[in-house]
């Protein structure tokens, strides 16, 4: 045992202990079941295997989400597609090398808004508009 002069500050050390106990036992049944629900959300639910953009519009897996001319502006960042509809909806689609290209020709091709951004923006801004 140590010897503790002021006992205020060994109830406090002792009722921060208690907590942070209390924490690590909450955390263990609780807090990982949810963190591993998010990841499996994150990871496991929440792709598709194909996605199709053509002139007529985009497909996810065969089936049609939207048309090319239901969508308003676009907005290219790091990579990510940001898709504005006249419905004021919002599809992200990420893309990679020869696919970047190709999709800015189309949306070019189609008359589409489109701006490529070097800097964090607020996409909410535009989704009002």
């Amino acid at each position: 045992c140590y010897f503790v002069k002021s006992y205020p500050m060994f109830y406090v050390g002792m009722g921060i202990s208690i907590i942070a106990l209390i924490w690590i036992i909450w955390f263990q049944s609780k807090g990982k079941k949810f963190e591993n629900n998010v990841h499996e959300f994150v990871w496991n639910k929440s792709r598709y295997n194909k996605v199709e953009i053509d002139i007529q519009g985009i497909k996810l897996e065969d089936k049609k989400i939207c048309e090319l001319k239901e969508i308003d502006r676009v907005f290219l960042y790091k990579g990510f597609f940001f898709l504005i509809t006249n419905e004021k909806k919002l599809l992200v689609l990420k893309t990679v090398g020869v696919e970047t290209e190709e999709l800015i020709k189309i949306i070019k091709e189609a008359d589409i808004l489109f701006e490529k951004r070097e800097e964090p923006f607020n996409i909410y801004e535009y989704c009002k508009k």
